[in-house]
């Protein structure tokens, strides 16, 4: 519930003119379709309340796999990715791979929703850093 809030929280202080696109994983990581359509969705509020509805129908299922949820994001070739995690346990190989395909340079920012302690030197933290963007760990409880 509290990552949900916080993407539509988001995505309410988009600009009118923004495309965004939620990528949903777990074992796989797919677009979220939203009236059939899985590619750049406008911010207006018949799909804010649409994208509310089907991100309230997800359940979480099995591990997760962060390196392609991150491929999959990149693949949309945005200029601000924002990456939702309730662990920093991207692998630094992911790091990597990411910020090699990351060719447009899009800024890659890391919210992690978990009551752990912030790893300074953690992949998150490289993640970030590697693609210009910031870290940030949220309690999930406040």
């Amino acid at each position: 519930a509290r990552a949900r809030r916080e993407v539509l929280a988001s995505i309410r202080r988009l600009p009118p003119t923004t495309r965004f696109q939620i990528i949903a994983y777990n074992r796989e990581a797919e677009p979220l379709a939203v009236d059939g359509h899985a590619g750049l969705l406008s911010p207006d509020e018949k799909t804010l309340h649409q994208v509310d509805d089907a991100l309230s129908a997800l359940r979480a299922a099995g591990s997760t796999d962060d390196g392609r949820a991150l491929r999959c994001g990149i693949s949309f070739h945005p200029d601000v990715l924002y990456f939702l995690t309730d662990a920093d346990d991207v692998s630094l190989d992911d790091v990597r791979t990411v910020t090699r395909l990351n060719d447009r340079r899009t800024v890659i920012h890391a919210v992690e929703l978990s009551t752990g302690i912030s790893r300074p030197n953690g992949p998150l933290h490289k993640l970030t850093a590697d693609n210009g963007g910031v870290y940030r760990r949220i309690d999930p409880a406040d």
